[in-house]
């Protein structure tokens, strides 16, 4: 067994496993809650944006031993709000997302820095960036 490695040709063919094309993808956390009780723990992975979804990698404890992703895709029709906060020390972003589904609040938070220590994301920077910007479209603040 052994664990998920993290890089930019590995995000790129995550994200291509939802068969669209996409932009600024990074390397990020995230934690989707998709309901009253779940908790929604933060986990590692990928995200990015196509035409119409906000695209989410993820990585559970069991996947980043396994390797199996767990792939969500959340509709920027359905969002109700977006909250981006700068994260200024670590030159990053912390977004919350809520969006409705099928009558069901969603709430999405992802944490992306414009470096990451130890990896290879050589658009890390620029994409991040370019993601805090595309989803800022969609704040309600």
């Amino acid at each position: 067994m052994s664990m998920v490695k993290f890089s930019d040709e590995i995000m790129r063919e995550q994200l291509e496993l939802f068969g669209e094309s996409f932009e600024y993808p990074v390397y990020c956390t995230s934690a989707v809650s998709k309901g009253l009780f779940s908790s929604g723990a933060f986990t590692t992975g990928y995200a990015a944006i196509s035409g119409a979804y906000l695209l989410i990698v993820r990585y559970d404890l069991a996947g980043t031993f396994s390797g199996k992703p767990i792939l969500e895709r959340v509709p920027l029709a359905s969002i109700i709000k977006v909250k981006i906060r700068e994260i200024v020390l670590l030159k990053g972003y912390r977004v919350e997302i809520q969006t409705r589904s099928e009558n069901k609040k969603i709430k999405c938070r992802l944490q992306f820095l414009e470096n990451v220590v130890g990896a290879e994301f050589p658009e890390q920077q620029q994409n991040a960036r370019g993601l805090a910007a595309a989803l800022n479209r969609y704040s309600s603040e």
